[in-house]
């Protein structure tokens, strides 16, 4: 088998804006739901911002019950986001939350 080195001065970098991407209630549901299945809890903190960012933020407020300064606190990735504000900020997105079983390897 043939290894492969990545050259770092042969690769571009671009900025992603989510604004551009998270632009209809399906490509959110499909991102919140793949960060939920990461299972990193730091990782959708940083997700649920991002939607929230691209949402209306002052609608997602109000409908969490959060003001500003408790929902960027409630998703620093330096603590997970606790159970009760993931649900209102879903439900502040008109998202649910579903559980399925996990797929067998």
């Amino acid at each position: 088998m043939k290894k492969y080195t990545l050259n770092p001065e042969d690769c571009e970098i671009h900025d992603v804006d989510p604004h551009d991407w998270l632009n209809s209630p399906e490509a959110i549901a499909i991102y919140l739901d793949e960060a939920i299945a990461s299972g990193d809890a730091g990782y959708l903190a940083h997700c649920l911002e991002q939607v929230t960012q691209v949402a209306d933020m002052s609608k997602v407020t109000q409908t969490a019950g959060l003001n500003l300064q408790a929902l960027g606190k409630s998703l620093s990735e330096d603590a997970p986001p606790r159970m009760d504000t993931v649900l209102a900020i879903l439900q502040a997105l008109d998202m649910k939350l579903h559980v399925r079983p996990a797929e067998s390897a």
